[in-house]
């Protein structure tokens, strides 16, 4: 283990802020970040692709979608 896990208490307090906003880009890339832990590709790509859609800063978006892109195609490989 490389300390890439999520403990149960982070777990916990991303779940709960993703109830209360659950438009929150940094909450929804914390949680596809959970998902690439696991190795769910498809899942990875769908939080960060909702995180996307929900930041303001144009720099972090392009390179969110950049990261976005480059799972797609380790996917597809």
């Amino acid at each position: 283990d490389l300390g890439r896990e999520f403990t149960e208490q982070v777990n916990k307090l991303l779940e709960l802020s993703l109830l209360k906003n659950p438009e929150n880009p940094v909450a929804l890339t914390m949680k596809g970040l959970q998902y690439l832990g696991e190795e769910n590709l498809d899942q990875t790509i769908i939080q960060w692709t909702k995180a996307a859609s929900f930041i303001s800063n144009v720099q972090e978006k392009k390179e969110l979608e950049i990261v976005i892109e480059a799972l797609n195609y380790r996917k597809n490989q």
